[in-house]
């Protein structure tokens, strides 16, 4: 039996106000990614001769979004939006007195020192997880979320206690938003709005500065303000490419922000379908790789 979007993001709220009162709890599991040694520095890349291969402990620890084909009848009321520029989505975590961002299937990017709680050695005690894009072009790290901050765990709070907690954490340390003198990069709050389809026309015809430059917009984030952060997709988080906003809310968007749609698009169906049938082949992918992994794990490499 096939669900309706509506009744699917029912059925995962409902789940979710049940999984309150279950023992397990996820903030525990978080906590637990930083009580050893999992979180030094790796070598995920490659084996190594007499080297044991580490697997990365920070894998898939991002959420998901899923592609929007129905207009929530709640959508002024229940949700909240967020602009993304386009950029690669990295986990940034800080712990032990360095800064470290992680691919989304747990390599790590690259690593430096932060004014993060955890990132520096003043607090390497503490950590920090975030959910951000990087953006090269204006070396700026653009944070959408928070998984925790300064050791207390966020993943089971609602999408608008994590934002007002965020935004309130982040405005305690304007050195954040300041060029880190070793890696020429900031990092940037993105703002929220609700998700008011005129609000949203507004937004998208003021530009998206960063670093004194106009950003392309890739598209938009919307969060359902009862969500809390899941490993993994999530019915409470859906995602649209700007040049799908005409179709689905029947609004104008500049042309600057429709630059990276298809030649070949039809409509948000056939091109999450496209994009899916993608995602199923890269996850077989991955999934022979990871199995190669394991057997090469304790493989004494002579």
């Amino acid at each position: 039996m096939a669900f309706t979007q509506e009744k699917k993001r029912q059925l995962f709220l409902q789940k979710q106000k049940e999984k309150r009162s279950e023992t397990f709890d996820e903030k525990r599991d978080l906590s637990e990614l930083f009580a050893g040694d999992s979180t030094e520095p790796m070598e995920c890349e490659s084996l190594s001769r007499k080297k044991h291969f580490k697997k990365c402990p920070f894998g898939y620890k991002l959420m998901g979004s899923e592609w929007c084909t129905e207009v929530p009848d709640d959508l002024p009321d229940n949700w909240l939006i967020k602009l993304c520029p386009e950029g690669i989505r990295y986990l940034v975590v800080a712990n032990k007195a360095i800064t470290t961002c992680y691919y989304r299937n747990g390599r790590p990017s690259f690593t430096f020192k932060s004014k993060l709680p955890g990132g520096n050695p003043d607090c390497g005690h503490k950590f920090t997880v975030l959910d951000c894009i990087y953006n090269k072009d204006v070396n700026t790290l653009f944070i959408y979320d928070v998984l925790a901050w300064n050791s207390m765990s966020l993943i089971n709070a609602e999408v608008q206690m994590r934002f007002f907690w965020l935004k309130s954490k982040f405005d305690e340390l304007p050195e954040l938003s300041s060029i880190n003198e070793r890696k020429n990069f900031r990092f940037m709050l993105v703002d929220f709005f609700l998700a008011e389809v005129a609000l949203l026309q507004d937004h998208l015809f003021t530009p998206f500065v960063a670093n004194g430059v106009e950003l392309s917009l890739d598209g938009v984030l919307f969060y359902h303000k009862e969500g809390h952060y899941v490993f993994g997709d999530s019915p409470l988080v859906w995602w649209l490419r700007t040049f799908m906003l005409p179709e689905l809310l029947n609004i104008d968007v500049p042309p600057l922000h429709l630059r990276n749609k298809p030649d070949d698009y039809e409509s948000i169906q056939q091109y999450s379908s496209k994009k899916k049938k993608k995602s199923k082949k890269e996850s077989s992918d991955s999934m022979e790789m990871e199995q190669l992994e394991n057997e090469c794990e304790n493989v004494d490499l002579e």
